[in-house]
């Protein structure tokens, strides 16, 4: 191979930008930006649907990244016989999607999964025919123990023997890492590579804040993770008492419309709800607020504090996951998880003017730790240090 040709790396995720939902791992598909100036980048990427003609749909595109996407039909029924056959035909997807993909393309130099396991069956099993090596970048909440969804004794199994055989892990966050060796998922090569920000977030104005009226909030709007009920009834109980601020909430997703019942029940004027955003949009609503807050239940590590921060933004979020990594005294007020009263107070020690913060020093933390310079040069040691490149 010429030393001047880019060797390539194949993206195997779980989650990935889509039609049904361009929000979906958007943080994979930035990983990818982010080494494209360096690497020949593809993504392989099996989606379930339940609404298909066929078994499978097969979908090229060549927009920013390769993407090769295989669509499969899920089972209507939910139950260990579907499990199973979800699970065959997501192998079978995958394998699909790989032959088409070696249809144009040489074998890969790098395998690189997100989030497992299912998305490791293929490099596994070709690592003990081939000498292509994968790397694994693990993003998935469950591992906490906040969250514990990570179960089943031979899912656990198999993970292990998936991570003990490739040649690297990551993730982004150090909680996420000591969760993942309490569960006996450890390599040698395990570093911690930060989720990326767009650089369209770096160029949003700077506002010199005295004081903080103006709230955000941007999340998926799921209260089982994100705590939406939580900041609702803090923010309408301060609302009764006289407090003077907005709460603008970004996004979209299952309780979303719980949200919206809530609001409408109790009358509230200072909270309003603009559904999914996106883009320009999006960096408009960071450019307005004067500081995010979140009251998840459990993280690794948002990227909408990242995003916060690349506008110069401080943080009101809780202490769990990674979110202690990105937040101290210099970067906005942390409070317990599900502590109600707690975030209260802080809110009106926000609006008394008890807080100051630096928004060029934060957005110039955020430069040196999120950018697509940094997070790249970080993938290129890390895939080094794996014998790959």
């Amino acid at each position: 191979m010429s030393a001047n040709k880019k060797k390539t790396v194949l993206f195997l995720p779980a989650w990935y930008p889509d039609v049904n939902n361009n929000m979906l791992g958007i943080f994979v598909k930035r990983h990818a930006l982010a080494i494209k100036e360096t690497y020949e980048v593809s993504v392989l990427y099996v989606c379930g649907v339940k609404h298909l003609d066929g078994l499978l749909k097969f979908s090229g595109d060549t927009e920013e990244i390769k993407t090769f996407t295989v669509y499969y039909k899920k089972p209507k029924t939910k139950n260990r016989i579907s499990y199973a056959y979800e699970g065959l035909l997501y192998v079978l997807a995958t394998f699909y999607g790989y032959y088409r993909y070696l249809k144009i393309n040489k074998r890969p130099d790098v395998f690189h999964v997100h989030v497992l396991t299912r998305t490791a069956i293929l490099p596994f099993l070709i690592s003990f025919v081939g000498k292509t090596p994968y790397y694994i970048t693990e993003h998935w909440s469950r591992y906490l123990p906040q969250d514990g969804r990570y179960k089943g004794a031979l899912r656990k199994w198999f993970t292990r023997l998936v991570v003990r055989r490739s040649s690297g892990m990551s993730t982004v966050s150090l909680a996420m890492k000591k969760a993942l060796q309490q569960h006996h998922l450890d390599v040698p090569n395990f570093p911690i590579i930060s989720n990326v920000v767009d650089d369209l977030f770096y160029q949003a104005s700077l506002k010199d804040r005295k004081r903080f009226f103006n709230f955000l909030h941007v999340s998926c709007f799921d209260d089982q993770s994100k705590n939406i009920s939580g900041i609702l009834n803090v923010f309408s109980a301060l609302e009764e008492l006289g407090c003077q601020f907005s709460l603008t909430m970004v996004g979209d997703g299952i309780d979303f419309q719980m949200a919206k019942a809530f609001i409408r029940s109790k009358k509230i004027k200072n909270i309003v709800l603009t559904g999914a955003l996106a883009g320009e949009r999006l960096v408009h609503e960071y450019e307005k607020a004067d500081m995010l807050v979140m009251f998840s239940h459990f993280e690794n590590q948002p990227c909408v504090i990242l995003e916060a921060k690349a506008c110069g933004l401080p943080v009101l979020a809780t202490h769990v996951g990674g979110i202690p990594e990105l937040v101290n005294e210099k970067y906005g007020v942390l409070v317990e998880v599900g502590n109600e009263d707690q975030l209260a107070m802080e809110v009106r020690n926000i609006l008394n003017g008890k807080y100051h913060f630096n928004p060029t020093a934060i957005r110039e933390y955020a430069i040196a730790n999120y950018s697509r310079d940094t997070v790249a040069e970080q993938f290129k040691s890390f895939y080094e240090a794996g014998g790959a490149v």
